[in-house]
């Protein structure tokens, strides 16, 4: 995506369609929302292993776009806020039979935008 496209829209369509490439390569009984605890901590077991890493790229995202270091505050608080909103999108799913995790997550996303656009000086 082109450096000039605003940080946040960029970031969000970057979060998307990495979801949609997880999701594709999900078995279908994770794809399904898992009512079964077994189900759901190993779903949740896998993804925290992963938390890290998602904030490492995130905030290298932002780092990039603001000219900070990825370690900076602003490019950490990106990268929380992501992954909250990922988060907080997946927990949504699971709660909710017959919702759209992309949807969700698009909608989490969204709730973002200008959380963070213009804020370095």
């Amino acid at each position: 995506m082109p450096a000039q496209e605003p940080g946040q829209p960029a970031l969000r369509l970057r979060v998307l369609h990495a979801g949609a490439r997880v999701l594709a390569h999900l078995p279908p009984r994770v794809v399904q929302p898992p009512h079964e605890v077994s189900v759901l901590a190993v779903a949740q077991a896998h993804s925290t292993l992963r938390y890290a890493a998602r904030r490492a790229v995130v905030a290298q995202f932002a780092a990039d776009r603001l000219g900070l270091a990825p370690s900076d505050l602003l490019p950490q608080l990106v990268a929380h806020s992501c992954l909250g909103a990922a988060l907080t999108a997946y927990e949504q799913w699971l709660q909710r039979a017959g919702s759209n995790l992309a949807a969700l997550l698009d909608e989490a996303l969204r709730a973002l935008d200008g959380g963070w656009a213009g804020t370095v000086e």
